[in-house]
């Protein structure tokens, strides 16, 4: 009168392989958005650092600048009158620093906190064409950190 209840086989297979196809979809959606998250995770760094150069030179009412090597993706704060440099911060392995629209890739804080010039922007990218652009206003220092993928034109 004991039945013995079990799966059979085929059971254990269909759920094995439903369980596979959630983990393989699952790692898919993770590695990609691990890979948009490096590249806004770098574009919030580099504001970071924007403000932090902002903020110094308004504590110390004396010029600071950012300056972005383009060569090594690399980018330093630095105090404007006598260029002593603060720790340097890289973008990451797949990350990318494109190009700048300010003078000599650098940007200068005044010590009102306002910019040392006109507008302008910072262009990064990640391997899989998409961009982040910093943009910084020139009166009031104000940085912005923008969203967009490459069309391809």
């Amino acid at each position: 009168m004991n039945k013995n209840k079990a799966f059979s086989l085929i059971e254990m297979l269909v759920v094995l392989t439903i369980i596979s196809l959630i983990l393989g979809l699952t790692a898919a959606y993770i590695f990609n958005y691990r890979a948009g998250s490096a590249l806004s995770l770098c574009a919030n760094k580099i504001a970071a650092v924007l403000n932090q150069a902002r903020q110094l030179s308004i504590t110390n009412q004396s010029e600071y600048k950012v300056v972005f090597d383009l060569i090594n993706n690399e980018f330093v704060v630095q105090d404007a009158l006598n260029n002593d440099a603060d720790t340097r911060h890289k973008t990451g392995n797949s990350i990318i620093i494109e190009s700048t629209t300010f003078t000599n890739d650098t940007v200068t804080f005044t010590a009102t906190g306002g910019l040392s010039g006109t507008s302008g922007s910072i262009f990064i990218k990640d391997n899989k064409a998409k961009f982040f652009t910093v943009k910084i206003l020139n009166a009031t220092g104000r940085i912005k950190v923008l969203n967009f993928k490459d069309n391809g034109g």
